[in-house]
């Protein structure tokens, strides 16, 4: 009989262990790239899935703002040199909950609007879609040169309260980071 229940124990961890290990999965995910041409300048469409860990979920209910850093470059690309950077582009998001509102607030600080939200999912998804984001005025490049534009997303631990950032440095997770997408311009 003992035999039986460690067959089932192995059985059950088996088949629990991935489902927890996938829950756990938190990240900043780029999808779906368009870089396109309007008027004189060339926009970009992007859209972004946060994962975030139950950690920071919890520290956000608990009243800890979290800053999304959006980046935009331009690099003109060289033959027989490193890539030079021609535009950077950088926004910050604040999302952060109010407990009496039940509500997540998200804030562009850059053009200082406000959005609310009544769950977290709504306000990470609207946060998500980048659309019609300015990236380089057409006039701003040169005809012959090849360019590659790169996006990245990722939660500035400088922003953290001072006690939080040691804690975000060493953790994983608080890594919460996209990696570099990067594309050739069409022009």
């Amino acid at each position: 009989m003992p035999v039986l229940k460690r067959i089932k124990f192995w059985l059950v961890l088996i088949i629990l262990l991935p489902a927890s290990v996938l829950a756990e999965d938190s990240g900043v995910f780029i999808e779906n790239l368009k870089v396109y041409s309007q008027e004189k300048n060339y926009l970009l469409d992007a859209d972004v899935t946060f994962q975030l860990s139950q950690t920071v979920e919890q520290a956000l209910r608990n009243g800890v703002a979290l800053v999304w850093v959006v980046q935009i470059k331009v690099w003109k690309k060289r033959k027989f040199l490193w890539d030079t950077t021609e535009v950077v582009f950088t926004d910050n998001y604040r999302i952060r909950y109010y407990a009496l509102l039940n509500k997540y607030q998200i804030m562009d600080e850059q053009s200082q609007t406000l959005k609310r939200f009544n769950s977290l999912r709504a306000a990470l998804t609207h946060l998500g879609k980048l659309r019609g984001v300015r990236v380089i005025a057409k006039k701003d490049l040169k005809r012959n040169a090849d360019y590659d534009i790169g996006l990245q997303i990722a939660l500035d631990k400088e922003r953290l309260p001072l006690p939080l950032r040691t804690t975000a440095y060493i953790s994983s997770d608080w890594s919460l980071s996209s990696q570099w997408q990067r594309w050739a311009l069409k022009q």
